[in-house]
């Protein structure tokens, strides 16, 4: 499960704990990706790429590019990027 892993990782007491690319590939409903992602922007450092599969392209699921649209555009910084049905940016760290 994606959120206890990162639930781990924060508990964790060392320098280590901070990410610097994330790759969300998990549960693609709504609730899983914003869930996923409020579990995981705390360990991200700024400058961390945050990678989306399945987010656009003829596989792309509505449910991803809404949560990114509402929870990463406001923190990314700089443009994102789309190749086929993935979308990447780096975290601003906000």
């Amino acid at each position: 499960e994606s959120k206890e892993a990162a639930k781990h990782l924060q508990e964790q007491q060392t320098d280590h704990k901070y990410k610097s690319l994330i790759f969300f590939d998990a549960d693609h409903s709504y609730e899983g990706i914003t869930g996923d992602i409020r579990a995981w922007l705390p360990l991200c450092m700024p400058g961390c790429y945050l990678i989306f599969h399945d987010h656009s392209g003829p596989y792309g699921r509505p449910a991803i590019r809404q949560a990114v649209e509402e929870l990463i555009y406001p923190v990314q910084d700089g443009p994102g990027n789309i190749l086929e049905s993935v979308y990447w940016c780096r975290y601003g760290g906000k």
